[in-house]
């Protein structure tokens, strides 16, 4: 009888091969991301570079060649965006066994907790707040997908998911206990 924990590695390792394939680099190692609701994500190590691999929730090929179309046009507008990074067929994600990923550079990034904001570092979120609305404001990109607020069946059907994910955790860290406050709030202001 094969082991769960065999299969686990077995699924990964014909990923990681398929990633070497599609972008010509050698992966030889992987870890789980622990933080994040309802997705999958890794980061994979190889030829002394660092990367992280999204793998999306959706199975909606064009939902991710829009979201890749906004990130480029955001970071083409001066707003500091980690893009993909293209396939050798150019391309900026694949799909494997009925899933979409993404690979990424790996980015070493210093998080704000929130409540510790400095002044300056609220200033600065504004500012950046506003490029990113100007940008957008007269863009022509499709976003066929996103999620309206009128949509109350599949918006409450997500924040059940989340909750669902949350609440069957044994313990909660502060992350976990700000997102069911948080999520809670929104259920009931819906």
């Amino acid at each position: 009888m094969l082991n769960v924990r065999s299969v686990y590695i077995t699924k990964m390792e014909e990923l990681l091969l398929k990633i070497n394939e599609l972008y010509g680099i050698s992966i030889t190692s992987f870890e789980r991301v622990a933080k994040g609701f309802l997705s999958e994500n890794y980061v994979l190590s190889g030829d002394n570079q660092t990367f992280f691999l999204k793998k999306y929730r959706f199975d909606n090929a064009k939902r991710i060649e829009e979201i890749h179309a906004s990130k480029k046009c955001f970071a083409d507008g001066g707003i500091p965006v980690i893009l993909p990074i293209p396939l050798l067929n150019s391309k900026t994600f694949f799909e494997y066994k009925g899933a979409f990923y993404t690979l990424f550079p790996f980015v070493e990034g210093f998080h704000l907790e929130r409540g510790n904001l400095t002044d300056s570092a609220i200033v600065s979120l504004g500012k950046m707040l506003g490029r990113i609305h100007l940008l957008g404001r007269d863009s022509q990109l499709s976003n066929q997908d996103y999620l309206r607020k009128d949509d109350k069946v599949k918006t409450l059907q997500i924040m059940d998911k989340i909750l669902a994910v949350i609440t069957a955790k044994g313990s909660l860290d502060d992350f976990d206990k700000m997102a069911l406050e948080n999520i809670q709030k929104k259920k009931n202001y819906f």
